[in-house]
């Protein structure tokens, strides 16, 4: 099964905060990884301080993955008014928002 680009970036943001959770010395200032089920390569930046700013604000990560865990009916990104024609998409409870960068 292959998955959208929005279900790839979801499943991204998942693993990469499974991951964080992981990283116990919190050094690492990116990571890499392949996505299951597709032909990305996920580069990670800061996992642990944005995990520990997370944290900060009361947010933990099962909470964060549960968030983005959406059901096949809400994944759908509007492409935002600008130039660069990023992708939004709200998280399943609407407490955070996705943004992409498309490559030049």
């Amino acid at each position: 099964m292959e998955l959208s680009v929005t279900e790839s970036i979801l499943s991204a943001i998942r693993t990469s905060c499974s991951r964080a959770s992981s990283d116990s010395e919190g050094s690492a200032q990116y990571t890499a990884f392949q996505l299951p089920e597709t032909d990305w390569e996920v580069w990670d930046f800061f996992p642990s301080m944005c995990r520990h700013l997370r944290q900060l604000n009361g947010i933990e990560d099962a909470d964060y993955i549960d968030s983005w865990t959406l059901p096949p009916e809400m994944v759908q990104p509007t492409t935002g008014a600008g130039r660069s024609k990023s992708l939004f998409q709200k998280s399943r409870d609407g407490r955070f928002l996705l943004k992409t960068i498309p490559e030049k």
